[in-house]
């Protein structure tokens, strides 16, 4: 697990390692629990597709939970959880491959904290690992 790693409002790629989960499948919640803060999330192993994904919490108007032009790579899109917001986002159920060895994602945010990943249980939300929690 990540902690205190924080972004600086760079991209930071992070990995984690899912060995111990291989063939179940899961869910992705990334949670951001300070309206001050914002956070980008991008890549994946699977397709963002918000849609699909739940959102918990308070988000309205501008303060909404979205898709944008702002993603890592040059050109691509990447889910937005915006300042003076707070909730959580959770994935559309999938399953890890038996040959995976990690997980990876970038995000970046305005401090780092007050921001959460977790791996869920796909039938129960409950909490199989926490990916970085600071």
């Amino acid at each position: 697990m990540y902690s205190n790693a924080g972004t600086s409002t760079g991209w930071k790629k992070y990995f984690y390692n899912i060995a111990e989960y291989r063939g179940l499948s899961v869910k992705f919640k990334m949670d951001a629990w300070d309206y001050r803060h914002y956070v980008y999330l991008d890549n994946l192993q699977f397709e963002v597709n918000l849609p699909q994904w739940d959102i918990e919490g308070y988000m309205s108007g501008t303060g909404a939970i979205r898709i944008v032009e702002d993603g890592y790579t040059e050109g691509s899109k990447a889910m937005y959880h915006p300042a003076w917001s707070t909730g959580a986002v959770i994935s559309p159920v999938f399953t890890i491959p038996e040959e995976a060895q990690s997980l990876s994602w970038w995000w970046k945010s305005q401090y780092g904290d007050r921001v959460g990943f977790d791996l869920l249980d796909a039938d129960t939300n409950d909490v199989l690992g926490t990916m970085y929690y600071d």
